[in-house]
This record gives C-alpha cells, sequence and structure tokens, in this order.
C-alpha cells in the first residue's frame, strides 16, 4: 500500500463516522479488476502507439461486468444492489468518455514541438509537478474587472439579502464571459501557455470558458462536518476533479493573502494515492450516484452533490466497497480530525498568495486542491477551463508569440 493510501485507510478505519463492518470481498473476481486495469491503461497510453482499440475496450466492460456481478452477489438487500447498479452505469459512462478522450490524442505538430519555445518551462512544471504558477499583466486584469463590474455590484446586492452560495456571486455567461475568455486565450497565446496545456494533453487546447467569482468569509457551504467530532478536519474540500480531459486554472483578481480564500495544493499526494484505474474513476463518480430524481436511491440517501458523506445510508455503502476499489475523490472532508493522515496533508499543503493577476495552471484530476475558502474580507478570481480546440493558422501564432511586444 502506497504511503498517504494506508494513512486514508487508517484515517477512514478511526473515523466513527465511517466505521463499519465486513466490506464486500473480490474474492474470484480479481483477475477480472487485473484486467479491467490493464486494459485501461492501455487505452490511456495508446496515443503513443496509434488509436486506442475498441476490442480493449469491449473486453474492460466484460471485466467490469463480472467483478461487479461478484459484488452484486454478496448484496444483501435492494438498496445495495441499486448502489451497485447506479455505480456500474456510471463507470460504463465514465470509461466511454475516456475511450474518446484518449481517441483525441495526437504528437503535438512539429511547430509546437520544435519552432515554437515559449511554453517548454511551463510544460516541462507541468509533466513534472502537475501545475505552475505564473502572473498576468496589470492592464489584463484591469479589462477583466470592468468586464466583470456590473456583476459584482449584482453580487453585493444578493448578499445583503443573503443569498451566498457560489451559484449567486458568480457569472459564467453572456457577453462579459465571452470576452474575459477571449483576453485570456490572447495572453496565453503570448505567452505560449495554451501551447503548453496542449502538449501536456496531447492535443489542441485553449481556454475553453471561466466563472467569474466573488467569494466572501460569509458563505461557509464547504464548512460540511460530521455530528459527534470536536472539529472539522483541518482538509475541508481538498479534492481531485472528476474529469481528466479538461484542465484548470485560477486567476485571481484581487490581492490574495493565506486569510482571504488562496487556492491550496497538496504536490504529489495524487501520486502517493497508488490508485489503480477502476478504483480512480469510482472516486470521480461517486457524487454522481442517488442523484437522479428517477433514482431509487435519491430520498434514501438525501444527499448534497460532492458532500455525499452526509448520507449515512451512503457512508454504509460507501464503506462495503472493498478496499481494492474504494475511494472518494472529495475525501478532504472525510479526514478524521488528530489523525495522521490530517497532519500529513497539513504539512503538505501549499497555499499560493499573491497580488491580482497571480494565476496556477493545473491538472485538477492528478493535483489534490482546494481553493475560495476566506476566513476574511473577500476574494474575485476567475475559476478558468481550458477545452479542445482548434490551433490558430501558424501566422497568427508566429505573430502572437513573437511580434507582440
Amino acid at each position: 500500500m502506497h504511503s498517504f493510501s494506508a494513512l486514508l485507510y487508517n484515517s477512514y478505519a478511526s473515523h466513527p463516522a465511517f466505521r463499519s463492518g465486513n466490506s464486500w470481498c473480490i474474492g474470484h473476481a480479481q483477475h477480472d479488476l487485473e484486467k479491467f486495469n490493464r486494459l485501461y491503461n492501455q487505452m490511456s497510453t495508446a496515443c503513443s502507439k496509434g488509436f486506442p482499440r475498441l476490442t480493449d475496450l469491449i473486453e474492460a466492460k466484460q471485466g467490469l461486468g463480472q467483478l461487479m456481478a461478484a459484488l452484486r452477489h454478496q448484496a444483501l438487500e435492494p438498496y445495495e444492489k441499486n448502489f451497485l447498479q447506479e455505480l456500474e452505469a456510471e463507470i460504463l459512462r465514465v470509461l466511454d468518455h475516456d475511450y474518446a478522450l484518449f481517441a483525441k490524442r495526437r504528437r503535438p505538430d512539429f511547430f509546437t514541438r520544435v519552432i515554437f519555445q515559449k511554453h517548454k518551462p511551463f510544460l516541462e512544471k507541468l509533466n513534472s509537478q502537475r501545475f505552475f504558477i505564473d502572473k498576468l499583466p496589470e492592464d489584463a486584469v484591469k479589462k477583466i474587472l470592468h468586464l466583470g463590474g456590473p456583476h459584482l455590484e449584482l453580487f453585493r446586492e444578493r448578499m445583503a439579502m443573503g443569498k451566498l452560495t457560489r451559484e449567486d456571486l458568480s457569472f459564467n455567461s453572456g457577453p462579459e464571459a465571452t470576452k474575459i475568455t477571449k483576453i485570456l486565450n490572447e495572453e496565453f497565446e503570448k505567452t505560449g501557455i495554451n501551447d503548453a496545456v496542449s502538449e501536456y494533453m496531447n492535443q489542441p487546447m485553449q481556454v475553453g470558458g471561466q466563472a467569474f467569482e466573488l467569494s466572501v468569509s460569509q458563505a461557509q457551504w464547504w464548512r460540511n462536518g460530521f455530528m459527534g467530532l470536536s472539529r472539522t478536519p483541518d482538509t475541508l474540500y481538498a479534492h481531485l476533479d472528476e474529469s481528466i480531459g479538461a484542465p484548470k486554472a485560477i486567476v485571481y483578481l484581487t490581492d490574495v493573502t493565506v486569510d482571504n480564500g488562496p487556492t491550496g495544493y497538496y504536490q504529489a499526494l495524487y501520486e502517493s494515492l497508488g490508485l489503480n484505474p477502476l478504483q480512480e474513476i469510482i472516486g470521480r463518480v461517486l457524487a454522481n450516484i442517488g442523484g437522479a430524481t428517477a433514482s431509487p436511491l435519491k430520498d434514501y440517501y438525501k444527499k448534497a452533490y460532492h458532500q455525499s458523506m452526509t448520507s449515512e445510508n451512503f457512508r454504509r455503502h460507501f464503506m462495503l466497497l472493498p478496499q481494492e476499489i474504494r475511494f472518494n475523490s472529495h475525501f478532504g472532508w472525510d479526514i478524521f480530525p488528530g489523525s495522521e493522515a490530517e497532519s500529513a496533508m497539513k504539512g503538505l499543503e501549499r497555499k499560493m498568495t499573491g497580488p491580482a493577476g497571480t494565476f496556477l495552471v493545473f491538472d485538477g484530476s492528478k493535483l489534490l486542491h482546494r481553493g475560495g475558502l476566506v476566513n476574511q474580507g473577500e476574494r474575485i478570481a476567475l475559476q478558468v477551463v481550458f477545452g479542445s480546440a482548434r490551433r490558430p493558422k501558424l501566422r497568427k501564432r508566429i505573430a502572437s508569440q513573437y511580434l507582440s511586444y
């Protein structure tokens, strides 16, 4: 067991909200688990050898079906079977999505690899540590704040009425959002950041969208805890993103200190988890189980999205999963206060502070992170998502990177 994986396992075993009896066993389906993981790895690395094979996808689904059938055979009541059925359906959905992503991957074009060089330092950091930090010019920050000004006025009116959810205090669509996205892409083309993300993902990418967000100390949506604990853990909201195909950036539009919502990240902790492919996928889909209106589990769980563990019934089902495949991507809320896992995470966490314009570009599926937890004052920031794109024409790329200054 990998180093932090063992600490996380012990934290769940010690946590009064997660203690349970026996879990289901993999048993004779171990070879099906190994088959699934081997085939998934083959598909995910196919870009260096050609297209992922459709036969690998089909056989991975067959292995998954055998494994889930073995677990359903151990389920004792209908809700447990419903849990496993929905879990299998979600895994299959993600498996198809990931296969389509792997099929898009290509080696970067000659000009990106050989001619353009500005992105190389960024790419090196993405490959080695899953993130890098840089800064937007002041004039770009001013333009973005000007575009968001009318929305900020509306956000403050909502705050006065006690409306403090993330949806109440952010916007991600409309003409202003489109203009902000354009500004970001112009800046990221100049500096080679779009090229770095493209080469990291093995497909052309650019800023696909962003959310302009006001975070304030009055908003406490992230302070979920479990009854009976002396305190909440110091790891609240630490998580990995569900999508493996959408790198992100956090851009500060105001100065950020340790008190007004710095983004926190835990370098190399993902690697220390030692997750196998199926375990990782299960962590990515858990939030969806029992969420659909027609789900027989919806009223049984009564859980909040991304805070599934607030439901005692859901926690019981989660702990029934065999250790080899059990994982929750949003495990920061689950850590037992005072545990070695909490202590290790506190020691690893780094918080990005800095003046307006400071930004973090990162692979959220492989860099554990959390952000926007404001204790005092407020923070204005952009939550940026990269998406697939067509490469700009060569002359435009040359003009952007070499003739703009």
